[in-house]
């Protein structure tokens, strides 16, 4: 969320989020990454998982299906209050979904194997990023959204940043330590390796 409209709210109070389908309890934003944009204007950023019949992580199910049923979002802040009228986040939702099926295709791969995958790429750790010094000492922060593509033997072969907010440094931080980083394949529905991706977001943040 971006947008002059958002200047009532303070980035050091925590802000909550309450749909209007009712969901309980509203979503707390306890902490703004980077809260103003290109533009110079204040934003919001966070993320939320789409309905998914095989997840195992209930409360995220929950958050996203009543995401998309929701028309209007309001923001609460320390007495203040910010009711944005959306319309259907559904249709929303559903285009981003077209998107992606795009994009996957776009990196080279097969976007039905994808949607039938047994498995999706898994990290088998990361070593600690190291934080910039200058920007350090600046005392800034980032958030860096990336995607990897994978090959059948778990070997990264490239890394895109998707979207950043942030300084080149810290994106090339994030791909250089990306790129020495071992993955599981991804497998298909016969349980045989794949080439797929990997999509995450890093945020770096000051205590």
């Amino acid at each position: 969320m971006v947008g002059k409209q958002l200047r009532p709210l303070h980035p050091a109070i925590a802000t909550t989020l309450v749909l209007d389908t009712g969901m309980r309890p509203p979503m707390r934003i306890s902490r703004w990454q980077n809260p103003v944009s290109d533009n110079q204007e204040p934003a919001i950023l966070l993320t939320l998982e789409r309905e998914n019949t095989q997840a195992k992580r209930p409360q995220a199910v929950a958050v996203g299906a009543e995401f998309g049923r929701t028309t209007r979002l309001r923001l609460e802040s320390d007495g203040k209050v910010i009711v944005l009228n959306t319309g259907p986040m559904a249709q929303v939702l559903n285009a981003l979904d077209t998107c992606s099926i795009d994009l996957v295709a776009e990196w080279g791969l097969d976007p039905e194997i994808q949607k039938s995958l047994s498995r999706h790429v898994k990290i088998k750790g990361i070593d600690p990023l190291n934080y910039p010094l200058n920007s350090m000492r600046k005392g800034s922060e980032a958030r860096v959204s990336m995607h990897m593509l994978i090959d059948a033997e778990g070997k990264p072969t490239k890394c895109e940043i998707a979207q950043s907010y942030s300084t080149k440094l810290f994106e090339q931080e994030v791909c250089a330590k990306m790129l020495g980083t071992r993955f599981e394949p991804a497998l298909d529905a016969n349980g045989i390796p794949v080439a797929s991706y990997f999509a995450t977001t890093i945020s770096f943040v000051l205590p």
